[in-house]
């Protein structure tokens, strides 16, 4: 039996990593081993056909495309082989498809087989940087199930990132980094005990792009997902999110490599697994969701960075972890993706990187605008549609599509946003929650004001 892995999705969302997800708070399930069929060419199952907007019964598709489990099984198949990872001793899965691997095998793959999966998830961050590693914890409103109307379980995160040594498996094979990101959900508004157990652990191979070859030959990124239960970290197929819960089931099942490429950028243009991005961490926008008339202005802002607490010098040498862990975000997005327009991530990190360079102090929406025709403070209708778009769009629509931080790209598209969100289409969007009636007839009336 594979175990379902819970996390936060969007679209995977991951992973974000800022994505990127989601998680569900109900009992662990298990899924069937499935049949995988015979594939006949290198990692099909990279494919993203199933990225497709429109049904094939003519139907408009807005919902996270969640993949397959056969799907997943034979990508983690897949990249066991030329010119992937073929230096990993021994299978992720065995050929029925069952779990032969683990995060350990992992670190041991890129030359870090000194350090566990448990000291990555429970030794502090601080600890972790004498050690090498880059590591740091916040508060996530992205993987929180905003739609729970009671018991709400409030979202937090620690990524650490891991160098590949030289003389390791993943060396040989071209890799750069890995990168760990721990999840975890709690009813308390602050980041809980690092004796906590994870509900889910999602891991990105990022890949040396001068080593890359083809696009059809090797990919940038390498997705994982890790089941921490009695720690074990056994690797899984799936995360169980909440990206689509104004619309469908509270949860549900997003499967490796699909919805992880939603949220990571190989969505746009079909363009398969080859321009997968990592996401930025985006500390002004974790801040933002906790002032007063948004989401979570119960959680105290001394707590969206853990590792830091209030300003100050602490604060400041916590931030500093992330603002270069955030230049290594904006070399990969750089080389994976280009400059152009298209490439919404890397201006979203290129801009965030401008306004911090020197600088830990929290950034509002309109200083953070994109491009030079942006949304500005004292217009009608910005000051009042960029904080909406703000706390119900940019959940997706920071690694998915667009950006809403990019005006232009909103008035572009607000003929298809009225529709989605308004009386007159599927009424889907925000996938993730339902507005009221008011909120909803406001909403619209500021996007009809562009």
């Amino acid at each position: 039996m594979l175990k379902k892995i819970w996390i936060p999705g969007h679209p995977l969302v991951l992973l974000a990593f800022t994505a990127l997800l989601v998680v569900s708070c109900k009992e662990r399930q298990s899924v069937e081993n499935p049949s995988v069929p015979a594939r006949s060419t290198m990692l099909q199952s990279g494919d993203l056909a199933a990225h497709q907007v429109i049904h094939k019964d003519g139907k408009f598709n807005i919902l996270v495309s969640k993949g397959s489990e056969e799907q997943a099984v034979q990508y983690l198949k897949d990249i066991k082989g030329e010119p992937h990872l073929r230096s990993f001793e021994g299978n992720f899965v065995d050929p029925d498809g069952k779990p032969a691997s683990d995060l350990d095998a992992l670190l041991h793959y890129i030359g870090q087989g000194e350090v566990s999966a448990r000291q990555l998830e429970q030794l502090p961050s601080a600890t972790l940087g004498t050690m090498g590693y880059q590591a740091t914890r916040f508060f996530a409103p992205k993987i929180v199930d905003v739609s729970a109307i009671s018991g709400r379980l409030y979202g937090w995160r620690k990524v650490v990132r891991l160098e590949i040594r030289d003389g390791s498996g993943a060396k040989t094979d071209g890799m750069k980094a890995l990168w760990v990101l721990f999840n975890y959900l709690d009813k308390s508004t602050s980041f809980p005990p690092l004796t906590q157990d994870a509900v889910a652990v999602q891991a990105i191979l990022e890949r040396r792009l001068d080593q890359r070859g083809t696009p059809n030959e090797a990919l940038p990124l390498y997705f994982f997902v890790y089941a921490p239960y009695a720690a074990k970290y056994e690797i899984g197929l799936s995360l169980s999110g909440s990206f689509d819960a104004g619309v469908g089931p509270p949860e549900d099942k997003y499967y490796l490599p699909h919805a992880c490429a939603e949220c990571h950028g190989s969505a746009k243009n079909d363009s398969g697994l080859t321009k997968s991005k990592i996401n930025y961490l985006d500390t002004d926008h974790w801040f933002d969701r906790v002032q007063q008339n948004d989401d979570f202005p119960e959680v105290p802002s001394a707590n969206v960075l853990p590792d830091g607490g209030a300003p100050g010098a602490s604060f400041d040498t916590a931030f500093g972890v992330i603002r270069s862990l955030n230049a290594a975000i904006q070399e990969q997005n750089r080389a994976v993706g280009g400059d152009g327009d298209d490439n919404f991530q890397l201006r979203a990190v290129t801009k965030w990187s401008e306004l911090h360079k020197s600088d830990s102090s929290h950034k509002g929406p309109f200083s953070r605008s994109l491009g030079e025709s942006g949304w500005q403070a004292d217009k009608i209708p910005d000051k009042e549609l960029l904080p909406m778009l703000n706390q119900y769009c940019f959940r997706c629509h920071s690694s998915l599509k667009y950006h809403v931080f990019d005006k232009q790209a909103v008035v572009r598209l607000k003929g298809a946003i009225k529709y989605f969100v308004g009386a007159s289409g599927p009424e889907k969007m925000p996938q993730d929650r339902t507005l009221d009636v008011g909120t909803k007839e406001r909403f619209l009336n500021l996007i009809d004001q562009l």
